[in-house]
């Protein structure tokens, strides 16, 4: 593989206005008119991309324009293809290589599975404005290009509260060539070889990792913490702490930043690499951590990534990832109860279970919280006492468990009873939800919970933000897509907030217990 690494400082070439919360959609034509940028250019030299994009109101009145963002995605031109990269050959003609380097190529809309195929270079947010008719708009960001080879620099236009009538017009793609020029004097990362023992773990068995990464460049580079991912794709699904590209923390939700096929590799709060270190040419160093293996039997791939933040000019990027395999063989013997301790998760009949928090000492309101999901669809997260039977609502089915047994302030022990298909609304019948609409506030459980925004449709980076307070003490406004699990510090205390449901444009039903 060869790719690319850009490093993006944004920079809108526009004036901008104050953040302005829109919660009806607007319909505006949002056209990618072409990117500028050279056609060529060697290793490590900085260059701009712009973009240019026409903005056309539907209406001969005035027209509201809410924010929208303006993303740039790389990918590398396969030398075996007629210059596609791999899944764009539904947008773009396959005679694309016949054409000049220079010449904008029309792609087409972009939907997500497409995104996930290639990297986000970097967004700049277009403020929100009022437009009459017609009106055009230039973005642009400085960019390093850290490995040589041909690359498909594309352009993509979105906007959450935007009603685009015409999305073939959404996204432009542009060729550009990186030479080699000093990459011969650069370092080079690359990963030597990874083992995992045992190879075939029980379910849920503990492995070691050990990873040797060696510096076959010509200078000595310094090997970071940040420099080093496990990507672990079981993991983002039982709900562990996930990040996304650009390191922010995704709690309660799965991690799907980088796709093969229908998993997600992510961090899921491995901190392997502790300390930096030196590495001169030919040197090398392993790293060595432990993993819980997946609950399930099955094959199931670990990925290590090099450089995920696009930060170490190197003669190549082709060697900074690798994969190991992994056959995770018989069965859990968590399915029929098992013992859990705070922040762990375990497959019951094809749920994930989370024990969210344990009581330290009975006697409380509740021994444990515990949240059940069907993929990226949660329950709320729900308080139990010892011998407590309750439903909660996960993925449109009513999931009844009971929590067995209690060790204060170490584990639980939780069986699953049974689930049936749930009625339409609301949240775990332990738990039901309080509606809200954008910029509505309610009491739930001491707690003030404010509405802030609802998105008008599915699919960008947030269904809802939310600021919870205690008092005159609140915490910042977050984001939360529908399932989300998300712990909210107001400064006076802790609360579990859950976006049980959402009505695009409409209301959420959210819930917040006290953790």
């Amino acid at each position: 593989m060869n790719k690319t690494i850009l490093l993006c400082a944004l920079s809108a070439m526009i004036i901008l206005a104050p953040a302005v919360v829109l919660a009806q959609a607007y319909e505006i034509d949002l056209q990618a008119v072409s990117i500028n940028m050279p056609a060529s250019l060697t290793v490590g030299g900085k260059t701009m991309l712009q973009g240019i994009v026409n903005e056309k109101a539907m209406t001969s009145a005035a027209t509201n324009v809410p924010d929208y963002e303006v993303s740039f995605y790389y990918k590398a031109v396969p030398t075996s293809s007629f210059g596609l990269p791999f899944g764009l050959g539904k947008f773009i003609s396959p005679i694309m290589d016949a054409l000049s380097p220079a010449a904008n190529k029309q792609t087409g809309s972009m939907p997500a599975t497409e995104q996930d195929h290639m990297t986000l270079l970097c967004t700049a947010k277009v403020a929100a404005h009022s437009i009459t008719g017609t009106k055009q708009q230039t973005v642009s960001c400085d960019a390093t290009i850290l490995a040589a080879g041909k690359y498909d620099v594309t352009m993509s236009v979105s906007g959450a509260n935007i009603k685009d009538p015409v999305t073939s017009n959404n996204v432009k793609s542009k060729q550009i060539t990186v030479t080699a020029g000093s990459a011969k004097n650069l370092p080079d990362l690359g990963i030597k070889s990874i083992s995992v023992t045992p190879k075939s773990p029980a379910p849920g068995k503990t492995m070691t990792v050990k990873v040797t990464v060696q510096n076959t460049g010509k200078s000595t580079v310094t090997f970071t913490p940040n420099m080093f991912r496990p990507e672990v794709p079981w993991l983002c699904t039982q709900l562990q702490t996930c990040y996304d590209t650009g390191c922010s923390k995704i709690v309660g939700a799965k991690c799907n930043q980088w796709t093969t096929g229908a998993e997600a590799h992510c961090t899921c709060g491995l901190n392997a690499l502790k300390t930096a270190k030196m590495l001169g040419p030919g040197a090398s160093t392993e790293i060595v951590f432990t993993l819980a293996a997946p609950q399930k039997a099955g094959s199931y791939m670990l990925y290590i990534r090099l450089d995920p933040e696009n930060t170490l000019a190197e003669a190549s990027k082709s060697n900074n990832v690798k994969s190991a395999n992994i056959n995770v063989v018989g069965a859990a013997a968590a399915t029929g109860g098992n013992n859990l301790k705070a922040g762990e998760s375990s497959d019951l009949n094809g749920y994930t279970v989370k024990i969210d928090s344990i009581a330290t000492a009975s006697g409380g309101a509740a021994d444990a919280f515990i949240t059940v999901c069907k993929m990226d669809e949660c329950s709320a997260s729900t308080g139990f006492k010892k011998d407590d039977t309750k439903e909660l609502k996960a993925d449109g089915k009513l999931v009844t468990i009971k929590l067995s047994d209690v060790a204060y302030g170490a584990s639980v022990k939780v069986k699953f009873v049974s689930d049936k298909d749930a009625p339409s609304g609301g949240g775990s019948s332990g738990t039901p939800c309080t509606t809200l609409k954008a910029t509505e506030s309610a009491d739930i459980n001491g707690a003030t919970i404010t509405a802030d925004s609802i998105a008008t449709a599915s699919g960008g980076s947030a269904d809802a933000f939310i600021t919870t307070c205690k008092g005159n003490s609140c915490t910042a406004s977050t984001g939360f897509k529908k399932g989300n699990v998300k712990a909210l510090n107001t400064g006076a205390g802790w609360w579990n907030v859950t976006v049980v449901d959402v009505a695009y444009g409409s209301s959420v039903c959210l819930t917040a217990v006290v953790s």
